[in-house]
């Protein structure tokens, strides 16, 4: 279970704005591949810990199904902050529902989602 509010936690854990088009890259299926850091530094994968993620972007809206069911939905928005790990300007994705804030680094058909806060998550999902 504490596995599980790790990972819930730090995709919920995610800020200036971008238009619409501006987030395409985003849209789509993210299959979760594994999530490191958080307190006790660890890595933890579908594998080791049972537990199935896919995140369900579109335009405006995210949705986080665990094992098949949904876990959590909000609406978001993108916009570039100063990250609290980093020190510098940074796209963040920012909860509507929580105004929780993650980092988000975009290469290619991979996406890491940083929680901005110290003993965050960082989570790597694929493009399905």
């Amino acid at each position: 279970m504490r596995v599980l509010y790790y990972l819930v936690f730090s995709l919920i854990c995610v800020s200036c704005s971008k238009t619409e088009d501006e987030n395409t890259e985003l849209v789509g299926v993210w299959v979760w591949e594994e999530s490191s850091g958080g307190i006790d530094g660890k890595t933890i994968t579908p594998e080791s810990s049972g537990i199935n993620q896919e995140v369900y972007i579109t335009q405006d809206s995210l949705q986080l199904t665990v094992n098949g069911n949904l876990e959590f939905e909000t609406r978001y928005r993108i916009e570039n902050r100063e990250s609290i790990i980093f020190n510098e300007i940074r796209e963040m994705i920012i909860y509507e529902e929580n105004n929780l804030k993650q980092i988000i680094e975009l290469q290619g058909d991979i996406l890491y989602l940083i929680g901005d806060c110290n003993d965050c998550m960082i989570n790597k999902y694929t493009k399905d």
